[in-house]
């Protein structure tokens, strides 16, 4: 049985192997950063990062918080001609938006398909359009894999046994945060989170008679959003920088 997991895992880091290479070549081609404002506001503030300058865009202070997709090309930068750099970021979102395989074998497994069907989803998820986002600049290159991992983790936590659920949905709030980090649309997974569990907390009438989850539920929404809200007031505090403005 633990031959055949690894079996699996191994068949998976072969097909990310080859599609890191596919999408990385079909991304490198000449290009410029010099039209769409979200590449522009990404590339300012992951190369006033890598100086030490803080939080900048267009060489002002910024209290800009979708920093995630920064970080991850920030090590193309230290690169030291623009062309280089491009190509590295291009290569840079081949493998990050090729390693979407891994949570969706990971999700296919957590809800018990046969090989078959683990097949069918892990390979449609390698061919997906989105994956083309890999030759641009754009978030999307990290928001994918990042968004199905967020749903293996909301999975589990909905599969857990009521003492472990508690730990889950922290894992899950924390996630959560991470994948804001990437892109404000991470709050709609928390509204349906919460929307869901609402749910199913509400029609689990033998929970309320026997005991059974219900009291594990506040728990849970607690760890959840402590998770999620903690680290984003403290960063919220630490990145609330004035924005010096032109006199007059």
């Amino acid at each position: 049985m633990l031959s055949k997991k690894r079996n699996g895992w191994l068949w998976v880091l072969m097909l990310f192997a080859v599609c890191a290479v596919v999408y990385g070549v079909l991304s490198s081609y000449p290009r410029e950063l010099a039209v769409y404002s979200d590449e522009l506001r990404y590339l300012d503030v992951a190369r006033s990062l890598l100086q030490g300058r803080g939080l900048r865009v267009r060489n002002m202070p910024s209290d800009y918080q979708k920093i995630l997709y920064p970080l991850c090309i920030l090590p193309a930068l230290l690169l030291k001609t623009t062309a280089a750099q491009i190509t590295a970021i291009g290569w840079l979102n081949a493998v990050y938006m090729a390693s979407a395989v891994f949570p969706a074998y990971a999700l296919a497994r957590a809800m018990g398909m046969n090989r078959r069907r683990t097949a069918f989803l892990v390979g449609v998820t390698a061919v997906l359009p989105t994956m083309s986002a890999a030759s641009t600049f754009m978030s999307e290159t990290v928001f994918l894999p990042l968004s199905l991992w967020q749903g293996d983790f909301f999975l589990r936590a909905m599969l857990a046994e009521p003492k472990a659920r508690v730990g889950w949905c922290a894992a899950a709030g924390a996630f959560c945060y991470l994948l804001y980090l990437n892109k404000e649309v991470a709050l709609y997974y928390l509204i349906a989170w919460v929307l869901v569990r609402a749910w199913v907390w509400w029609h689990d009438k033998a929970s309320w008679r026997g005991g059974g989850s219900w009291p594990a539920m506040p728990r849970c929404w607690a760890a959840f959003w402590s998770a999620f809200c903690w680290p984003r007031r403290r960063c919220s505090a630490g990145w609330a920088t004035p924005t010096t403005r032109p006199a007059g």
